[in-house]
């Protein structure tokens, strides 16, 4: 992101892989784990190019594909699509603080999962649909929740604010 640099990125996806494979799973039930790595991709795209924000999806997905140990490549790529997506969409969106983040990133997490279902049936797996979606709510809330908090502890600020504040 332009307020910080990429291995910032790297450290900030590190730090948030470790509170999602260690801690989170000590408050939500096996199959239930939200997922934080999607939050921070959101959050941190509300603030990037688009290419910037497939990028940053793109290493945040890599690094969840390679903790889980499975399929490498699915959350790469819908990472990638959800980072370019909001940050290409983050000019025609009205800024907020919270509410506008929150309900970005609860959208994501809904579609992720729901494409992530879809994309594993072409490939040939079968996999129900409804024990698939059941942690969906979960995702969702946490998404609507946690995203606008994550900016707030990030304390990222429009380009302009931040531009203002440089130059003087």
């Amino acid at each position: 992101m332009w307020q910080y640099r990429w291995w910032a990125w790297v450290l900030l996806f590190v730090v948030a892989l470790i509170i999602q494979t260690a801690f989170l799973p000590l408050v939500f039930p096996i199959g239930y784990v939200p997922n934080l790595m999607l939050v921070v991709v959101v959050a941190l795209a509300f603030f990037e190019s688009p290419s910037r924000g497939a990028l940053l999806g793109a290493i945040a997905g890599l690094m969840t594909d390679v903790a889980a140990g499975r399929l490498i490549g699915m959350n790469l790529a819908l990472d990638a699509i959800v980072g370019y997506l909001v940050a290409r969409l983050q000019s025609q969106i009205v800024r907020d603080d919270v509410l506008v983040p929150g309900l970005v990133g609860a959208f994501a997490a809904g579609a992720s999962r729901l494409v992530e279902w879809a994309v594993l049936r072409m490939l040939g797996f079968s996999f129900a649909f409804r024990p698939f979606v059941a942690p969906l709510p979960t995702d969702i809330l946490f998404a609507l929740f946690m995203t606008g908090a994550v900016m707030g502890l990030m304390r990222l600020r429009p380009r302009h604010e931040v531009d203002a504040r440089l130059r003087f």
